[in-house]
């Protein structure tokens, strides 16, 4: 592993340093806005999950007493358990802002997906020394179409995914400054309030990776202090809620929603061009364990591939922010692929896998065309994408590294074709 990469040189000023990451936070959010904002209105809300945010917000919208009413959203007298006051809150806003139409349904969860984009780059920032880590991580990201598409939907997977990122940023901060103790638990006392689960796990992460890293930090009174200042809000609605409705009716705030196997299997089938590179990269963690970044990738991952899958079955959880852990992972090994070397071989792995994507797309285009009878507008984003990944495997036969910057740039214009389709909605059953 290249160490230069990841430690931070001294000729550069604090100033020059700044300067350059702003530019690339604002450059990041303006391309996930456009990504994440495009032709909301055209599709139609789909049934189960996008309805039913859209009913609890014109409940909202329609009380009496809607200024307050968000908090504890009510219908026909009975407390609607198992829905965010945050959420359907801020879409009930949207829509006394606006129009009550799907555009305003989704806007909220676009919203915060796009943040998410740079927020990701600044945890980056601040796990590593150097901007080419965080710059890759984010970007492969933002070319995650389940964050894209599962982001734009009007769910609670595009505020988990921002909430999330700003928690595990303002933990990284406290490393260095006590004072974001009170902002990381705004942050998770929102997480709860959009997911309790997500929330406990968020918390208990921070938990263990400090524990970890920076043991100093659970010893601080003034951390811990800060921390309780910021969550009590949310505390403080549970509490009413508690007892306001008893465990009957607020027991079912946290009913368990069912993890199925295929979504999952489909989720990966649909990240299958930027999973090649995670795979090296958490290999690269492993053999490098001592390093900060290794141990929040250790503990993110081991979070999110052992342990939320085993309380799925009894608590409504997004799997969604396992994606930014694999997206660093991701980062790193585009980092030391990019490195200008005599000596560099790409794992035959990338190419492989570069080959068999184009391939596989390919396929499913002419499934399209053939079996659906699919228009150009909903077939022309998918072979982008497979002429996007066999030009990447010819550079990276020939050891180009501008693999990447033809990858994502590939990826991104296939998205926005694909976001502007009228079937970017449609659960492609393996490619969703």
């Amino acid at each position: 592993m290249n160490r230069s990469l990841f430690t931070r040189t001294g000729w550069q000023s604090q100033r020059d340093r700044d300067r350059w990451d702003k530019f690339w936070l604002l450059g990041l959010f303006l391309a996930a806005l456009l990504l994440f904002g495009l032709n909301l209105d055209t599709p139609p809300l789909t049934r189960g999950e996008e309805e039913t945010v859209a009913q609890i917000a014109r409940t909202i919208l329609r009380a009496e007493n809607w200024e307050w009413g968000w908090l504890f959203p009510t219908q026909n007298g009975q407390f609607l358990t198992g829905y965010s006051p945050i959420a359907h809150g801020t879409v009930a806003l949207f829509y006394r802002w606006g129009e009550t139409n799907p555009a305003m349904t989704r806007a909220f969860g676009a919203l915060l997906g796009a943040v998410s984009v740079p927020l990701l780059y600044a945890l980056a920032r601040e796990a590593f020394p150097t901007r080419l880590p965080a710059g890759f991580a984010a970007l492969i990201y933002l070319s995650f179409w389940p964050v894209v598409r599962h982001g734009r939907l009007a769910m609670l997977d595009g505020p988990v995914l921002g909430l999330m990122l700003l928690a595990v940023w303002c933990a990284l901060r406290c490393r260095r400054d006590g004072r974001w103790s009170w902002a990381l638990g705004m942050g998770l006392g929102l997480l709860a309030l959009v997911q309790p689960a997500s929330g406990a796990v968020g918390a208990a992460m921070v938990l263990v990776f400090w524990a970890w890293d920076t043991p100093r930090l659970l010893r601080s009174r003034y951390v811990g202090a800060g921390v309780a200042l910021g969550i009590a809000p949310a505390l403080a609605w549970f509490l009413a809620g508690w007892l306001g409705w008893g465990n009957a009716g607020f027991g079912a705030a946290i009913a368990p929603k069912i993890l199925s196997p295929s979504a999952v299997f489909g989720a990966a089938i649909a990240s299958l061009p930027q999973l090649p590179f995670c795979w090296s990269g958490l290999q690269l963690a492993r053999a490098n364990r001592p390093w900060s970044w290794t141990k929040l990738l250790g503990v993110w991952c081991s979070f999110y591939l052992l342990f939320v899958p085993l309380i799925a079955a009894h608590f409504p959880i997004s799997l969604m922010p396992l994606y930014p852990a694999l997206a660093i992972a991701g980062g790193v090994a585009l980092t030391e692929a990019y490195a200008p070397s005599e000596f560099r071989r790409y794992p035959c792995s990338w190419t492989r896998a570069a080959i068999a994507t184009a391939l596989g797309v390919t396929g499913f285009c002419s499934y399209l065309a053939g079996r659906w009878g699919a228009d150009a507008s909903t077939i022309v984003p998918f072979a982008s994408i497979a002429f996007t990944l066999a030009v990447v495997a010819a550079l990276l036969e020939r050891q180009d590294r501008q693999f990447a910057v033809l990858l994502f740039w590939g990826l991104y214009i296939s998205l926005l074709l694909l976001v502007a389709s009228p079937d970017w909605t449609r659960d492609w059953k393996f490619w969703i």
